[in-house]
């Protein structure tokens, strides 16, 4: 398939609505779509999963916009309310025919990056899908997702610190502080996004927020580490879209105007995320595989486009081009597990 096709099938979709069911999960259809295309899935498997997809979750259709004048003096007054979801993306439908692409994302996502952790992360996944895949249709409605299910933590923002432990050592230290019993957590109920929420209270985070921080020259690459180390460490579903929205975060890198500070928001985003899985200590892991680091490659490939669970999709697209991007064999492995019959044991050294 070419980027042309790609777009119609994906956007012809596009009614459904962001989530489903009673816990309002969200919908994953358009990206994990997108995902089968670039793992080279034919039209017969698009459209096999397409519709297994539909039929598991029984997907409904947006609501019609309530009709709420949003102006640009106003729209923040809405955001988070999940109820609005059609209205912003009339509006940013608007805006973007106004500023053209490239401003209307430095604009917008600038201002709702602090809400990075809505839907837990899976707003800020479909935008960065959507910038992926040059498709205008999949940034609105990211952009209109992220807005409505905006989701703003409560805790203390990470400072930058010349002298801060390394990342990963403070994960472990938070695991340290919890297993103690010096680190107390509430009662979570909910999904992801809501426990999130509840974790991130400063009341909580009160013992461990003076030891929490980023060190001077942390970038991206050393969030996705850690995030990379924490799933082999868990295999854990809440980790893997730690994972996820690294690579996320790497595509709309290029509108962030403050690199220190998404990363400041990030972390209070992937702290929340750690202490609702109970902070789980994290090894480092490294994997030696065989030269034949294409040939493994075109094994997950193949298996990812016989997939039908959404998330293995997704974390296989994600793996590839994190792969590409770092040159770190980790990715694969990471994909590779997810399809026993690929018998990973046989590509290490």
């Amino acid at each position: 398939m070419t980027l042309a096709p790609i777009h119609s099938k994906v956007n012809s979709y596009q009614n459904f609505a962001t989530e489903y069911g009673n816990l309002n999960l969200t919908n994953h259809l358009p990206m994990a779509q997108f995902a089968l295309y670039r793992v080279g899935a034919s039209d017969a498997d698009f459209d096999r999963f397409t519709n297994y997809y539909i039929d598991l979750h029984g997907l409904r259709s947006a609501e019609t916009a309530t009709g709420i004048p949003l102006q640009e003096n106003n729209w923040r007054n809405y955001l988070g309310e999940r109820k609005f979801y059609s209205d912003f993306r009339l509006f940013f439908a608007r805006q973007l025919t106004k500023l053209g692409r490239t401003q209307f994302l430095k604009l917008y996502f600038n201002d709702l990056a602090k809400g990075i952790s809505s839907a837990a992360f899976h707003s800020l996944i479909r935008l960065a899908y959507g910038v992926d895949s040059d498709n205008d249709e999949e940034i609105l409605s990211g952009m209109a997702y992220l807005a409505d299910a905006y989701l703003e933590l409560h805790g203390p923002i990470p400072p930058l610190s010349e002298s801060g432990n390394s990342l990963h050592n403070q994960m472990n230290y938070v695991s340290e502080e919890l297993s103690s019993g010096r680190l107390v957590l509430p009662d979570l109920e909910g999904i992801i996004f809501e426990k999130m929420d509840i974790v991130s209270q400063p009341e909580v985070l009160a013992s461990i927020s003076e030891n929490i921080a980023i060190p001077v020259g942390t970038t991206l690459r050393n969030f996705a580490d850690l995030a990379l180390n924490l799933y082999l460490s868990t295999k854990d579903f809440t980790t893997l879209h730690t994972v996820t929205s690294c690579h996320a975060s790497r595509i709309m890198m290029q509108y962030v105007e403050h690199e220190n500070l998404y990363l400041q928001y990030y972390y209070q985003a992937f702290l929340a995320a750690y202490l609702t899985i109970g902070a789980p200590p994290v090894a480092s892991h490294e994997t030696t595989l065989r030269s034949e680091d294409d040939k493994l490659i075109e094994e997950i490939k193949s298996a990812a486009q016989k997939a039908t669970d959404d998330h293995d999709i997704k974390l296989t697209y994600t793996a590839l081009e994190e792969h590409q991007a770092y040159n770190n064999n980790l990715y694969l492995r990471a994909a590779a597990e997810l399809y026993p019959d690929l018998q990973l044991e046989d590509w290490l050294e």
